[in-house]
């Protein structure tokens, strides 16, 4: 799983291989299949650094197991891959040698004739890069396709290779442990050329040093068969019944050999069973979460959708107190004017009046516009107001205001924010001068902090102030902002 992740090709390929090797050492031959084709599947043969030794090794493990299943067409179907890819990874040995495994399958298929030109291939192909060892080696599983098919010369001068350049023989002619079917192969050679006292003495051997169901069965068959070319049928009969009786045996062990094949095979039938289980449980989590996924998202959409209506809604709210506002502007010079004129013009005052107090009911009406906005209408006024301008530029440089200035500011709050002077005069005189100047500063919009430099205190003393002032006006706790916001709703 690692290396599929973060792996090469090459990397991915020897991981699930060696998990094959893993699962057919464990004698779960379908599983190592899958892993083995898993591992052919990662190989990047379009790559310049493909690992072809690998890939060889791949199908030649895969071809193993097709045997032992006795697939024979996917067995010689890996062989021809095992053997292009050993080529293509310049194993010349390698490769000679999954070709000569051919031999098995064409023996098992009875096909002798192929197998004959296979052997005649593989033994010269060795013998032509200096391996005769490994050539005469090989032969030796194709002599009895010879004898089958009545080439004795051939399979004579295979006998003789086999012996003398196999290294399987010791200095007294006797195979190495475990290769005792060379003396039923050669028995036979013998009993085909009516040499019969040799090809006993080999059956005989074979009968005593093989003791696998393979070499009795064979050394059995091949003393029934030459009894009977002797004339003997009591010791033909008494072979016959031994070979039946190992027939007997090989069946039984094949059997239990299918038995463990068919478990395996349920075995890995279940494993599969569950792993699609798992993989449904992981596809319906995912499902889960995607189907979440698209709610959010849904949610998302609808909240940007009325997120946007809400701020059009704004947008036309504001629009339309600006124009009101507007309005009230003109109407608020035009009393001005009217009122310097109020014996003459006391009928439009009052029009006026009453148009300025529905201008100012229809702002109010506005849900969105904020309560600051709306309770000082007269702010406009104040800011292009010379004096509020030069007002706010001394602010920044921290200085007290002198007499002169003063003097302009409170003209400037009597002639645009009458109310509001009205009300400090009657109220915040009662705390003194300070609390007059400090009330005057906060409803030209100046900071705290300001205030206190103009007045030459701190701004600890102004929080103090306004603290106070709040509680004294309007009977609650509050602090500069609060009083900020009171003063500013008189305009």
């Amino acid at each position: 799983d690692y290396f599929d992740r973060h792996g090469t090709a090459n990397e991915q390929m020897l991981a699930h291989y060696l998990l094959g090797r893993t699962y057919d050492d464990m004698g779960e031959a379908p599983a190592a299949l899958s892993a083995f084709q898993d591992a052919a599947d990662r190989a990047d043969t379009a790559s310049t650094d493909c690992d072809y030794y690998t890939l060889s090794r791949v199908y030649a493990q895969m071809s193993h197991v097709f045997y032992r299943q006795n697939l024979m067409d996917d067995y010689l179907r890996c062989l021809n891959h095992s053997t292009a890819y050993a080529l293509a990874a310049n194993d010349t040995i390698m490769a000679l040698q999954e070709y000569a495994l051919k031999m098995l399958a064409y023996d098992r298929l009875r096909q002798y004739d192929s197998t004959m030109i296979v052997c005649d291939a593989v033994y010269d192909r060795f013998c032509s890069i200096g391996q005769r060892q490994l050539g005469a080696q090989h032969v030796g599983g194709a002599i009895m396709s010879f004898l089958l098919k009545g080439h004795l010369e051939k399979a004579k001068k295979y006998i003789d290779i086999y012996e003398a350049e196999s290294g399987y023989f010791d200095s007294c002619h006797q195979i190495s442990k475990g290769r005792e079917i060379y003396y039923f192969i050669k028995g036979t050679y013998y009993l085909h050329t009516h040499q019969y006292d040799s090809a006993e003495y080999l059956f005989r051997k074979e009968l005593r040093e093989g003791t696998d169901f393979n070499n009795q069965n064979s050394a059995a068959s091949g003393l029934s068969e030459l009894f009977e070319k002797r004339n003997l049928p009591d010791s033909a009969a008494k072979y016959a019944r031994y070979s039946y009786a190992m027939n007997d045996s090989v069946y039984a062990q094949m059997s239990t050999s299918e038995v463990e094949r068919l478990q395996a095979m349920y075995n890995y039938t279940n494993h599969q069973k569950r792993a699609q289980m798992e993989k449904e449980k992981g596809d319906e989590a995912r499902q889960q979460v995607r189907f979440l996924l698209y709610i959010i998202i849904g949610v998302v959409i609808v909240s940007i959708f009325l997120f946007y209506r809400w701020r059009q809604k704004q947008r036309t709210e504001l629009l339309k107190y600006r124009q009101l506002l507007g309005m009230l502007e003109r109407a608020q010079t035009e009393l001005i004017r009217l009122q310097s004129h109020e014996v003459e013009l006391q009928d439009s005052i009052s029009e006026k009046q009453v148009e300025v107090e529905q201008l100012q009911s229809a702002i109010l009406q506005i849900p969105s516009v904020s309560w600051n906005a709306k309770a000082s209408s007269g702010d406009i006024w104040l800011k292009n107001s010379p004096t509020y301008t030069a007002i706010h530029k001394k602010a920044l440089t921290g200085e007290r205001l002198t007499e002169t200035e003063w003097h302009d500011i409170d003209r400037l709050i009597t002639e645009r924010i009458p109310e509001f002077h009205q009300f400090i005069s009657e109220h915040a005189t009662q705390h003194g001068l300070t609390a007059f100047q400090t009330c005057a500063l906060l409803r030209l919009h100046l900071r705290t902090k300001d205030v206190g430099n103009m007045l030459g205190v701190s701004s600890a003393y102004i929080s103090k102030i306004c603290t106070k002032m709040v509680s004294d006006f309007w009977g609650v706790k509050g602090s500069s902002k609060e009083l900020r916001e009171h003063l500013e709703a008189l305009s």
